[in-house]
């Protein structure tokens, strides 16, 4: 790569007023679990506006760090640093507070986040420049670059493209990791435990699959350029990007000194744990700062007219659909269909990628053609940088007023069924009452609201429906319209599943804490109730939804387990039972 000349640092701006199969025992979930419309959707529709008034077609938006702060006080703890690009300058601004009271000054630009899977675009620029280099192909497989003896050669003939565009068949996680530290889930997991996941690796399905999100694709991509450069993935990040580009601040380990600007991680107002990483590193195990990140997207920005260079047109180049972003993916980098930007206005394709670990999220994007771009860094798992974005785009347009229409009994069947985005990420739309209901994979059911023949709407969020049918006239697939994105899904020929609704007054009977310490030390199972969802939650984990099949019955949709609650002779609810991998796990009411 080409090092890039030395830029004078931007002076900071003041500071300003978020599923896998899951083995036994239920793990965090990682990095970015599942498409970031499901965090979307759990969002209320946001305060209007950020704008006194909509803004006019083609009005620069105000600085999108004032909409972060805001944002980011409504977190409680931790920090948020933005980065934007504006007129070939870049601006630095933080909202909350990184260290503990009494900590140094850092400046804004310099406070170290982790970065989560923004490190897949580090393990994608790897592989393109080893491309460059013909130090690797595109095809090569994994029987070719690795030391495994694999006992199916269908998962040795796994390529290394189809690992960079989640195609592999992989899943998101090996099914060997049961004792992670729920604190620091991928620290344990060394290159031992992963070669001996994948000499016995089974795919799901036949290569290329349609794009499945998987860490542990890029986990074994980043173990297959160590094992091609005879150097850890982390020195090869340092020597082939971080230095190029004059990155001093972005490793997978710290020194004393970055140590001491690290923020503390949070999730919503609990202190959360750092997250480390040894096989799986090539997934997510970086920490950067704002000005780093700067320059990565200066980097995108130029293409293959900057440091990048040859690199460029083999890591941006589209190598599948992927449904769940509403865009396509290269080698572990994202591209989005033309949409809104900081003009106001459809300012061209965007490229970028999303992070998130126990404690931090973060967002890089650019558009390339009005050379803007933005960086998010959050010290809070809670944070929700791209609904944050969403959000800020949207203040200066006109609310759009739908009209709720009534559709006979037939029309609204017609539309119920389960639809998949992909592999992990599905749609179940049923009938409930006079009406339907959508649920979204890991999230509560909403009623959805026709406003045409086949067109729906949320009033929960601001997101519509568009049921499509085939030549015979069936429902056959769906589109979700939100934050200027589309996502497809595909009708599944399964039978609906039963749901019960039972009322916040039924479900109030389970709320409480059960003790799960029995299986995993120290755990504990915490039931509560909103609106009318019943949420589960296992101690490392956030709450997720769970199902009324039955009386006391409950299911998971995220991963295949069920929840039943025991009684006593008077009623009361005095114990709750896991099943999962084929076994009850029984943890008392405390």
């Amino acid at each position: 790569m080409r090092r890039p000349a030395a830029r004078p640092r931007r002076r900071a701006l003041p500071l300003l007023a978020r599923l896998p199969l899951l083995p036994l025992p239920l793990l965090p979930l990682p990095l970015l679990p599942l498409p970031l419309l499901l965090l979307l959707l759990l969002l209320p529709l946001p305060p209007r506006p950020l704008l006194a008034r909509p803004a006019p077609a083609g009005a620069e938006l105000p600085p999108f760090a004032a909409a972060a702060a805001a944002e980011a006080a409504a977190l409680g703890h931790g920090a948020v640093v933005t980065a934007e690009k504006r007129g070939g300058r870049w601006d630095f601004a933080i909202a909350g507070q990184p260290f503990a009271a009494g900590h140094a000054a850092v400046p804004t630009e310099r406070v170290l986040f982790e970065i989560g899977s923004i490190s897949k675009v580090f393990t994608g620029i790897l592989l393109a420049d080893a491309v460059v280099e013909g130090r690797l192909g595109l095809d090569d497989t994994l029987a070719q670059r690795l030391p495994v003896k694999f006992d199916r050669p269908a998962t040795g003939a796994v390529t290394l493209v189809q690992l960079a565009a989640h195609a592999s068949c992989l899943p998101r996680l090996p099914d060997n990791m049961p004792h992670a530290d729920l604190a620091d889930p991928y620290a344990g997991y060394d290159r031992k435990a992963l070669f001996e996941y994948l000499a016995r690796a089974q795919l799901d399905g036949k290569p290329p699959c349609a794009p499945s999100y998987s860490n542990l694709g890029f986990g074994v991509l980043g173990v297959v350029l160590e094992t091609a450069y005879g150097k850890s993935w982390a020195a090869l990040v340092r020597e082939k990007i971080a230095l190029p580009l004059g990155m001093a601040d972005t490793a997978q380990d710290l020194s004393p000194e970055q140590q001491a600007r690290f923020a503390a991680p949070w999730v919503g107002g609990k202190p959360a744990h750092e997250w480390t990483f040894q096989a799986m590193a090539g997934a997510g195990a970086l920490r950067s700062t704002a000005a780093d990140m700067s320059k990565l997207a200066d980097a995108l920005l130029a293409g293959e007219h900057g440091p990048l260079g040859k690199a460029w047109p083999i890591l941006a180049a589209d190598r599948a659909d992927m449904p769940a972003i509403g865009g396509k993916v290269g080698l572990g980098l994202e591209r989005l269909p033309p949409g809104q930007g900081p003009h106001g206005n459809a300012e061209g394709e965007r490229y970028g990628h999303e992070g998130g670990t126990g404690g931090f999220q973060s967002l890089i994007l650019v558009w390339p053609a009005s050379s803007r771009a933005i960086v998010v860094l959050a010290s809070n798992g809670a944070a929700s940088p791209r609904a944050w974005l969403a959000r800020w785009q949207a203040a200066g347009d006109e609310p759009v007023q739908r009209r709720e229409i009534v559709l006979p009994a037939a029309a609204l069947d017609a539309c119920a069924g389960v639809y998949a985005i992909d592999k992990q990420a599905r749609l179940t739309i049923l009938r409930r009452g006079d009406g339907l209901v959508a649920r979204l994979t890991a999230q509560p059911f909403f009623p959805v609201f026709p406003s045409a023949g086949d067109e729906f709407f949320y009033r929960a969020v601001d997101a519509q429906l568009s049921f499509h049918r085939d030549a015979a006239g069936k429902v056959d697939r769906l589109t979700v319209h939100q934050n200027g994105r589309d996502f497809t899904a595909v009708r599944e020929a399964v039978p609906l599943p039963h749901v019960e609704f039972p009322s916040a007054a039924a479900l109030a009977d389970y709320a409480g804490e059960y003790d799960f310490g029995a299986f995993q030390p120290g755990s504990t199972f915490t039931i509560s109730v909103s609106g009318e969802t019943l949420l589960a939650k296992l101690t490392g984990q956030p709450a997720v939804p769970v199902y009324a099949v039955a009386k006391d019955s409950f299911e998971y949709d995220v991963v295949r387990a069920a929840l039943t609650f025991e009684r006593d002779a008077a009623g009361r609810v005095v114990a709750v039972v896991l099943r999962q991998n084929g076994l009850d796990m029984r943890a008392p009411r405390r």
